[in-house]
């Protein structure tokens, strides 16, 4: 079974994408920056959103979305960037030891990719995708997707 989570932190509002950026640019983009997991398990659905919620979820401060769909609307374009495969992940190391300390949760997870997610709005014309993806992936070590709205 494979479940796709995304967390929002409710208490973040949007910021100026020059916070991400190397050099300011005019351009008055905001970005919002979320969480997600891609769970592979030989579990039910509703066994494996219980452990996501579990494990990966704040309950007070994040909403969790499930499934493959942005959990945001209104983005121009979204960058996902996540480690290359073969590279130590703490992260998705320390939630398969969760996975395997919470046998009595009925699932048997077998991989997990986190995934950092940049949402960009109000961009237009004035923030190509390149120039961000170019300052927030490293491509020694990550891997960076865009996907327009």
């Amino acid at each position: 079974m494979r479940l796709e989570v995304e967390l929002v932190n409710r208490y973040r509002t949007p910021r100026s994408v020059n916070g991400l950026l190397y050099t300011p640019t005019d351009s008055a983009a905001t970005v919002r920056e979320t969480r997600r997991y891609i769970l592979e398990a030989r579990a039910d659905a509703p066994a494996l959103e219980a452990f996501a919620r579990k494990v990966l979820q704040d309950p007070v401060s994040e909403d969790l979305h499930v499934g493959p769909s942005p959990a945001l609307d209104g983005w121009d374009f979204l960058v996902d960037i996540r480690l290359k495969p073969g590279l130590l992940d703490l992260e998705k190391e320390y939630v398969l030891k969760a996975a395997r300390d919470l046998r009595e949760a009925g699932v048997a997870l077998e991989s997990v990719t986190p995934v950092r997610r940049i949402y960009v709005s109000g961009a237009g014309a004035s923030l190509p995708p390149e120039r961000l993806t170019r300052d927030v992936v490293n491509p020694a070590i990550q891997h960076g997707e865009v996907v327009s709205a």
